[in-house]
Parts: structure tokens; sequence; C-alpha cells
């Protein structure tokens, strides 16, 4: 089996590198990766078992066509900024955390025990906040 067969019939199976690995029984991804890239051939066996579980079968009473596995859920929407934490630098080592629940909280990424969040800090992250979002302790 040539390489560029190998990756169109995943593409139109609608799979993933690691999802055909895992299908086949493949060690992981990147065994199918070598496939795709011609670096080792694809045994017969594997090719087949592909072939088999992907390839539509027609029912002869019927017509209808179907899979032997079911084609694997798409990934839902990435979430946008609005559902994911946002960081604002306050200044070196002190950043501003604002949860998607419209809390916050200041943040420090100094090891430093002593080092100290400041009144400043409190102040220019207070700035910083959005209309309804409150700064936590």
């Amino acid at each position: 089996m040539t390489p560029s067969k190998i990756k169109a019939a995943r593409l139109k199976a609608g799979l993933t590198q690691a999802q055909a690995a895992e299908l086949v029984g493949a060690p992981s991804y990147r065994t199918w990766q070598n496939w795709e890239r011609g670096i080792n051939a694809m045994p017969a066996a594997e090719w087949e078992l592909f072939q088999l579980k992907t390839k539509p079968i027609k029912c002869p009473g019927c017509g209808h066509k179907f899979t032997l596995t079911p084609k694997p859920e798409k990934p839902g929407p990435r979430k946008g900024p609005r559902e994911r934490a946002m960081k604002f630098q306050i200044r070196e080592g002190v950043a501003l955390v604002i949860e998607p629940d419209s809390t916050a909280w200041i943040a420090t990424s100094n090891a430093d025990e002593d080092f100290q969040i400041t009144a400043e800090d409190e102040a220019r992250a207070r700035e910083l906040l959005p209309k309804g979002v409150k700064l936590k302790g």
C-alpha cells in the first residue's frame, strides 16, 4: 500500500493518525505516521483491518450503508476568551487572574516567601478589572 493511499483512506474515514493507529492496534500514532510517510511499509493485515473497519458496507436487504466502527465524535468548539481564565501582569511576578465565573484574584509566581503583594498591586488590579468582576481577598 502506498503512503498516499494510506493517508487518503484515513482522511476519508475522518480519523486522526492517533485514532487510526488505535483502530488497527498499532503501538502508537508514530507507527501510523511512519506508514503515511513511507518510512515503514504498512503490513497487509493492518491495511485490511483498517479497510474492514472504515469502509462502508452495504446491507444486501435494505441497501443501508454502515461501517463496523462508528466515526469518532468531533471535538467541541474551542473555548473563547470568556470561557477560560485570563491573566494580566501587574508587575514582575504578580498577575491578576480572572476566571470565567467573574471571580478574580492576585497571584504570584515568585517562590520567595517574603514576597508580598502591595497596596499598589491591589490598586492596579482593581483598575484592570472589568465591570461586574469582584476581587477575592
